[in-house]
């Protein structure tokens, strides 16, 4: 006979703890299990098999060879993807090493259902992942069970429908600022960085899409303002090292206007940019401005400010979502806002900013995402 015994650990988490008579040897064994429904399953395979652990080991193994297993599925699907960088990859590997493998990852995939996943999905908060964790490595293994169905190894996903676990103090933060805001901001700036931050603040532009522009990707127009392409972005490859790339999206590819003033505002960086080759926006070296180096002079500015009276503590993106919501006041539709911005889907610009149009506006944007949901 076999039993499952439940031990509570000191972190919270519940061990099971699976205990049976070898029917050859006569001794007494044990295994350790993180969920119930795994120690279940071993207990019916030695049952199947009369407590005979080296022959109940032995078929387990055989029928786990000849599986198609979850993990095999996520392997395929990383590997199939045609759009993503080494840093993507490299991120998407860690996520099923992580959060795959160890749990759902030996289960069939071609067998593995609603129930499957939902276990899983509690397993993961049992131990303890935060719930945006939790929902990127969801993605992750949705993704692969769709890439299954086009395959053909299966005819649904079962990660459909599936409620993730939700907490919002893990939803991301969005400061929008105000013109007067900006501007406290703005006076605290420290010069070396004033025009990128500036520039991201009028444009909208992304950090990394900001860091990778040269000169050569602007245009003049004879009316006053200028225009520049985002055709490449920063992004990291399989060492998380930084390197040039393609935008984060499709839609990412596009031409943005700007006004003299801006143009004003980099006038320096064009002229740089174009006699030595560097990126518009450079470090000392004239080399690429550092992320981090950034970050560190957008904190101190920040602290000035606050001291200065901003109530807020706005993150360097801050500034894209602060343009946002400035050319929404100014009139500008959602459609455009989400050319301008660069979103590959119009859900993602009603979800971020819909609230912020007039009630009217509101309500079309709401109807529009309905209509797009459906």
């Amino acid at each position: 006979m076999g039993n499952i015994e439940k031990r509570h650990r000191k972190n919270g988490e519940t061990a099971f703890i699976l205990r049976w008579m070898d029917k050859q040897t006569r001794e007494r064994k044990s295994h350790k299990f993180d969920n119930e429904h795994d120690a279940r399953r071993m207990l019916l395979v030695l049952e199947a098999h009369a407590h005979d652990t080296e022959r109940a080991v032995e078929n387990v193994r055989k029928h786990y060879e000849a599986v198609y297993t979850v993990s095999d599925m996520v392997e395929d699907h990383i590997e199939l993807l045609t759009d993503a960088n080494g840093y993507t990859v490299h991120k998407y590997s860690a996520m099923q090493r992580n959060h795959i493998d160890s749990t759902i990852g030996s289960a069939s995939a071609v067998e593995a259902d609603y129930r499957d996943v939902v276990r899983w999905v509690k397993e993961l908060q049992r131990k303890g992942l935060a719930p945006k964790t939790i929902a990127n490595v969801h993605g992750l293994l949705s993704a692969s069970f769709k890439s299954a169905v086009r395959l053909k190894k299966r005819a649904d996903n079962p990660c459909q429908g599936v409620t993730l676990p939700r907490d919002n103090r893990t939803e991301e933060t969005i400061s929008f600022l105000t013109r007067k805001e900006w501007e406290l901001l703005q006076s605290h700036i420290e010069d070396h960085y004033r025009p990128l931050f500036t520039f991201l603040a009028a444009t909208g532009t992304r950090f990394g899409e900001a860091t990778a522009l040269y000169a050569r990707d602007f245009t003049d127009v004879d009316n006053g303002v200028a225009s520049f392409s985002i055709v490449r972005a920063w992004t990291y490859d399989d060492d998380n090292r930084p390197i040039l790339g393609p935008p984060k999206t499709r839609k990412s590819k596009r031409t943005i206007t700007i006004a003299s003033e801006t143009v004003n505002t980099v006038a320096e960086s064009l002229l740089r940019s174009r006699a030595t080759g560097n990126h518009l926006f450079s470090n000392s070296t004239g080399g690429p401005i550092d992320h981090r180096r950034a970050w560190e002079s957008w904190d101190r500015t920040v602290k000035a400010a606050q001291q200065d009276g901003l109530l807020k503590r706005p993150r360097i993106h801050d500034l894209r979502h602060s343009n946002a919501s400035w050319l929404l006041q100014a009139g500008l539709d959602i459609y455009k806002l989400q050319m301008h911005l660069g979103h590959e889907s119009i859900t993602t610009t009603i979800d971020r900013y819909s609230h912020l149009l007039p009630e009217g506006a509101a309500e079309i944007a709401a109807a529009m995402q309905r209509a797009f949901a459906s």
